[in-house]
């Protein structure tokens, strides 16, 4: 990431919502000074909806987050459909 991108994207597949969490943890490079968060998650991990957003906060320290839950979601790496997935995008 340049010193001029203020934001950046994650997107991943996983059998569970911990490991989506921990996977898009692992490609993000937030930015300096990140404090908005957008996420998008598949309706199989819907039931996990609070612990995904505590998740990416203590993992990012990104306070502010929005977004939904979809049947499928995309990033720049790709879509996922009908299966655990999850989209998250950070930035300032």
């Amino acid at each position: 990431m340049s010193e001029h991108e203020t934001f950046t994207s994650a997107l991943t597949h996983a059998g569970d919502w911990e490991a989506c969490v921990q996977d898009c943890l692992e490609q993000l490079t937030v930015p300096t000074g990140a404090n908005l968060g957008f996420v998008y998650w598949t309706d199989s991990l819907n039931a996990h909806a609070d612990k995904i957003l505590d998740a990416l906060r203590a993992g990012t320290d990104v306070e502010h987050w929005v977004g939904t839950v979809a049947l499928g979601v995309c990033g720049t790496q790709g879509v996922h459909f009908d299966q655990g997935a999850l989209s998250v995008m950070c930035g300032r």
